[in-house]
């Protein structure tokens, strides 16, 4: 199962990254996608402070809906 959150990845910026099984080579770091973007290195406490995302929440949006 995936793990999706909204972590901080600059002041004020937050990104809906997904949690990859890969171990990044350095400790303390975990490695994290988006979809349109390469994975990248997260510290570890910013992703368990992290928010969960929850892509289903909030309001849909509907090509050619009024």
């Amino acid at each position: 199962m995936s793990q999706y959150r909204n972590v901080e990845v600059a002041p004020g910026h937050f990104l809906p990254l997904r949690l990859l099984r890969r171990v990044p080579p350095r400790n303390g770091k975990v490695l994290c996608a988006h979809r349109t973007r390469a994975p990248v290195e997260v510290d570890q406490a910013k992703w368990d402070a992290a928010p969960p995302h929850m892509p289903t929440a909030g309001t849909v949006r509907m090509r050619g809906a009024l």
